[in-house]
Order: structure tokens, then C-alpha cells, then sequence
């Protein structure tokens, strides 16, 4: 019997060592592993991990939650997340934002997203407190640990700014599809950011509005546009040439060429290279047509001046005799 109670009471401290490993703190920081964030099959799931406050100015210290992600399946997968709260990080009177910064293997079945933020019944210099959610989703039969770092005071239940509640057994929702374009690193150990995880990268910026959106300047050895539209309907029987008088009348009052876009709405829109690589090359062909055109007309020119000059030197001649004639009877 008493072995039974000691054994009992080994079990019970080997289950609060392993519950306490979950959540430590060092020297002020502290960290939480959530475990079971798994999909389970084809229905992509979305689990709320933890709860952050943050004041919605930016009345508050530690001002920075990360998110690791560890794929448990066969394959090597890690994304790592981190959420800004703080001044000019997130927040000043603007809501949370989060940071896709690096992935490693060929697993990319999460990613971390933040819910909608929700005013606390506390303030701080005058700026009420808000919460918001911290949520992992997982797709395509993914299972993963989520380990957060945090500088945050620990808690129960979220009331003011600074504040963590770190959700132990989280359940999942369904949710819709999605998909995790990871990180990409270069030679120099830096990394494309990339803006958001529904498969647009951005570069330069956080808000990608195109598969790749780039802020900034793009340098390449060569630059090949596939699919790219072609001009050579000019070269074709029945294609309209436009008189160069009409090209001349439609610059004079629209200042620039017929069917290329105006410089505001370049400004504005800016230009699709494939679409202005197609109307600079239907300029070309028109351009060469109209010089082939005008290559025969000089050519007829040539050949009626000639043509006239011969008629001169035959009139000249025949004026030479008359005169001839005149002077000898």
C-alpha cells in the first residue's frame, strides 16, 4: 500500500513538472508551448493560442510577442512570427500588426494571424486598452507546437495593456483554405518579408497587392515576360494605317500617341510591361510601314524628277534647233 501511495505521488509530481513545463519564466521573459494545433485532414482549423493587451496608443512597455510554429509531421517545417503592438511597431492609434520574418524546411501548413481588437474597461494616459486575439490556422493535414515569447505579465484574464493570457487547450474552428508562401532568404542572410500568407509576396512592403509586389527598385541580368502579346495584326491584309495627318491631329490635342495611355494615368495606374511592351511595338510596325510608304513615294518622286529632266533636256534641244533654223533663213 504504501508503495502504491508513493507511486501515486510520484505520478502527481511528474504531472505538475510536465504542466509546468509549458510556461517559464527567466530573468522576465517568458515562454509558453501549446501543443495539439493540428488539421486532421483537408479542413483547415484555426486555434486561438493567447490573448494580448495593448494600450491603443502606445502607453505600454513590452510591446512585442513572437510565435514560433514546429511542424511535428515527417517533414521539416518552422515559421517564425512576430506580433508588433508598440509604437511606430503596430500600434499608435493604429490596430496590431503581425511579421512573417523567417521558414525553414519544406512544411508550410500554418501561419500566425491576429483577431479583431476589443476595448478593455481599462485606459492608460488617457487611450483606452484593447485585447486582441492571437490565432495559429492549420491546413492540409498539418500538425504543429507554437512556442511564444513574450515580455508580458501572465494572467488569467486580460484587463489591462501588458497583459498575456496564454490558452492552454485551445479548440479549433473551421475556416476556409488558405496558403503559406515562406520566407526567402538570400546569400546574405537577409530575408524577403512577406507581407501576408494568402500567397501574394511583398517586398518593400507589408500590404501586397499583386503574387509579387515589390516597393523599390528590382535589378536582374534579364527579365523574360512569358505569354507576353504580340503587334504583328499590323503586318496583316486590310490593317487600317492611320494617316500620319490624323496621328499629328490626335497628338496636338491629347499630347501623346493614339492608344498609348496618358503620363497622369501612368502616374496613377502605373504600366503593365507586357501590355506597353505590345502598343511600343505596334508604334515600331506602323512607324516602319509608314517609312516603307514613304520609301516608295520618294521613289516615284525620284523617277517623275527624272523622268522631267529628261523632258527638259529633250525641249532644250529642240529649242536649240529652232533657234538654228531661225538665224540660218
Amino acid at each position: 500500500m504504501k508503495r502504491i501511495i508513493i507511486l501515486i505521488q510520484l505520478i502527481f509530481i511528474c504531472s505538475l513538472t510536465n504542466a509546468q513545463e509549458a510556461h517559464t519564466s527567466q530573468n522576465g521573459i517568458g515562454t509558453s508551448v501549446i501543443t495539439g494545433l493540428s488539421a486532421g485532414g483537408t479542413q483547415a482549423k484555426r486555434y486561438t493560442i493567447a490573448e494580448v493587451g495593448y494600450n491603443s496608443y502606445h502607453w505600454q512597455t513590452n510591446a512585442m510577442v513572437i510565435v514560433e510554429l514546429f511542424s511535428k509531421y515527417f517533414s521539416v517545417g518552422y515559421e517564425k512570427y512576430i506580433v508588433h503592438l508598440g509604437y511606430e511597431n503596430g500600434t499608435q492609434s493604429s490596430q496590431p500588426v503581425v511579421e512573417y520574418i523567417e521558414s525553414i524546411g519544406t512544411r508550410h501548413s500554418g501561419r500566425v494571424v491576429i483577431g479583431v481588437p476589443e476595448d478593455l474597461p481599462s485606459s492608460r494616459g488617457g487611450y483606452v486598452n484593447r485585447k486582441i486575439d492571437i490565432n495559429v490556422d492549420v491546413r492540409e493535414y498539418g500538425s504543429y507546437y507554437a512556442r511564444i515569447t513574450y515580455i508580458l505579465k501572465k494572467v488569467d484574464e486580460v484587463t489591462a495593456e501588458s497583459h498575456i493570457k496564454v490558452i492552454d487547450q485551445p479548440t479549433g474552428v473551421n475556416i476556409s483554405d488558405f496558403w503559406v508562401t515562406p520566407v526567402v532568404r538570400n546569400v546574405s542572410g537577409l530575408h524577403i518579408k512577406n507581407g501576408t500568407v494568402d500567397g501574394k509576396l511583398g517586398i518593400g512592403t507589408r500590404s501586397p497587392n499583386h503574387p509579387l509586389d515589390v516597393v523599390g527598385t528590382v535589378r536582374a541580368h534579364e527579365i523574360i515576360v512569358s505569354k507576353a502579346k504580340t503587334a504583328d495584326f499590323v503586318f496583316e491584309e486590310g490593317y487600317k494605317l492611320q494617316p500620319l495627318e490624323k496621328v499629328e491631329k490626335y497628338i496636338k490635342e491629347h499630347k501623346h500617341l493614339p492608344q498609348v495611355h496618358s503620363a497622369n494615368t501612368m502616374k496613377r495606374d502605373g504600366v503593365k510591361q507586357s501590355e506597353m511592351n505590345q502598343v511600343l511595338l505596334q508604334k515600331i510596325e506602323e512607324l516602319t510601314l509608314h517609312l516603307i510608304k514613304k520609301e516608295h513615294e520618294v521613289k516615284e518622286l525620284n523617277l517623275s524628277l527624272k523622268q522631267k529632266d529628261k523632258d527638259i533636256n529633250d525641249l532644250e534641244k529642240r529649242l536649240e534647233k529652232v533657234e538654228e533654223y531661225l538665224i540660218n533663213h
